[in-house]
């Protein structure tokens, strides 16, 4: 998406997801997926997803969870996060 808009595209098959390095939030990552069709990501654990760079969970389409992007950490991102939405992924606010 970031390269989209900056006017290069790379269209992947996957989802990429940047999280910040925590139990709780490794957790609620867990648990989204597995409400909508990934729940065999309740087989893994967070410490699992910290103890890596990068852990992939699914095959169509792959979730490819990211405690680390190249260099830069969840901490170090660029902007602030904000809620989004999507049909595949719902809102829950």
């Amino acid at each position: 998406m970031a390269c989209i808009l900056h006017g290069h595209v790379r269209a992947t098959t996957d989802i990429d997801i940047l999280i910040e390095q925590t139990r709780k939030n490794a957790r609620a990552v867990l648990d989204a997926l597995g409400t909508v069709g990934y729940g065999f990501a309740q087989e893994w654990s967070p410490d699992q997803i910290l103890a890596k760079p990068v852990t992939i969970i699914g095959d169509d389409p792959a979730v490819d969870i990211f405690t680390v992007a190249w260099s830069v950490k969840y901490a170090g991102r660029s902007g602030s996060p904000s809620p989004w939405t999507s049909r595949a992924f719902p809102s829950r606010s």
